[in-house]
């Protein structure tokens, strides 16, 4: 039975993981450029207690041949968090994880499953094994849980240490796939959770069934959530604020947190006027931050653009937020070209948002090379034509106070006419 902190023989090749480079952890440029992997983890996950875990975290790596596979874990502000090693088995057609430390800091927030969770579903079809201590009853719950059962019994070293070698037995569910947000590649879902529905827009809303499904959408890999302040007249940032403070701090230190200002509306009213002055920016960047019930705003978003404002001045309202410690990155959301680059020039742009479907294509036209250029992530919103591309959306069943009822193309002979668009997709 192998040690839990030395890999097997290496006559048994690993199934292909994920590209991964092997890298010095203990070099902080390193910890800072690698992408996190915490989604999905809980504030109730058990923490690693397993006997390799009484490592010094800055040798945690020493005794790992090269042959092994490496996949470290970093939290939003580049801190390496965990680290976890696979290595062949001694037994074919298996993987060992050979060791699995969290750093002494950052346990007991659910790193040591969100490092074997990612871990694992980059190989679906494989059979992992680990040895655990048999004592250790978080280390055997936490593998217990992830679909491990006990495997076999024997004895670690000189002190004859009774240990539990435990294995899958049936193939990972794949992951959420990530994506990394701006350049300082805050790990993001692939997938995000626009919340706009939760308050306002497409009908009636409970606030017990958007918590529900804000909760399912963790469970399932989403980290990345979309907010603004005129929502719901912040009912939306608030509501978002609420299902953070469930989870407490284990919770924030999960989820991503995008939100925008810009569009000021007066209360049940759709009119609206454009603000991106320094006063504004500033007041509604506080506003957010309480009703979100945050420190720092993860994304802020200038939701649209006043042309009478240069972007240069916006921009460096929202680089002195940056400084001050209220927001993390910057994005803006539906500008052209042009204005991105002239943004970019001030303050690197996070992320920048358009609409892109099917329908709307004019993303194409410049907006993907240039974020990709400029390494601002690209962020689709309505990728499904506001549901109309999954044909199950009309007019005629949509509630009053949907905003899609009174939409161009969702009446008239535009909805005919792209019906049967959606419908030669089918």
């Amino acid at each position: 039975m192998p040690h839990p902190g030395a890999p097997g023989p290496r006559q048994h090749a690993m199934p292909a993981m994920v590209d991964t480079e092997r890298l010095d952890h203990r070099d902080s440029k390193v910890a800072a450029s690698i992408l996190g992997l915490l989604a999905g983890a809980h504030a109730q996950e058990a923490e690693l207690l397993q006997a390799a875990n009484a490592l010094a975290f800055d040798q945690t790596l020493q005794g790992i041949q090269d042959s092994a596979r490496i996949f470290m874990g970093a939290n939003r502000a580049g801190v390496l968090v965990g680290v976890l090693a696979l290595a062949p088995d001694d037994e074919p057609g298996q993987i060992s994880i050979a060791l699995l430390v969290v750093h002494p800091g950052h346990q007991r927030q659910g790193i040591a499953r969100a490092l074997l969770r990612y871990t694992m579903c980059q190989a679906a079809d494989a059979i992992f094994s680990v040895v655990a201590a048999a004592s250790n009853q978080a280390a055997m719950a936490l593998y217990r849980g992830l679909g491990f059962t006990e495997y076999r019994r024997g004895t670690l070293g000189d002190a004859a240490i009774a240990v539990v070698k435990l294995k899958t037995t049936t193939k990972a569910t794949p992951t959420m796939k990530h994506r990394s947000l701006g350049l300082a590649h805050t790990p993001i879902s692939a997938l995000g959770l626009g919340c706009m529905g939760m308050s306002e827009f497409y009908g009636e809303s409970d606030d017990s069934q958007s918590l529900a499904t804000l909760e399912r959408a963790l469970e399932l890999g989403v980290n990345f959530f979309d907010t603004a302040d005129t929502y719901g007249f912040g009912h939306n940032e608030s509501l978002l604020g609420r299902f953070i403070a469930q989870g407490g701090a284990a919770r924030r230190a999960q989820v991503v947190v995008a939100t925008k200002f810009g569009i000021v509306r007066a209360p049940g009213q759709y009119e609206r006027r454009i603000d991106n002055s320094d006063a504004y920016i500033r007041s509604a960047c506080d506003a957010s931050l309480q009703r979100l019930g945050v420190d720092c705003i993860d994304l802020y978003y200038c939701h649209r653009r006043n042309p009478d404002v240069p972007i240069e001045d916006m921009m460096a309202s929202l680089a002195a937020l940056v400084r001050a410690g209220k927001v993390r990155q910057i994005g803006l959301s539906e500008v052209s070209v042009d204005t991105l680059r002239k943004a970019c020039a001030v303050h690197p742009v996070a992320a920048v948002q358009s609409e892109y479907s099917l329908w709307s294509r004019e993303p194409e036209r410049g907006m993907l090379q240039a974020s990709a250029e400029l390494g601002t992530t690209f962020v689709a919103y309505s990728p499904l034509g506001r549901a109309f591309l999954t044909g199950t959306v009309s007019s005629a069943t949509l509630a009053d106070n949907d905003f899609r009822k009174h939409n161009p193309r969702f009446t008239g002979a535009a909805e005919a006419s792209n019906r049967e668009l959606v419908e030669g997709l089918r």
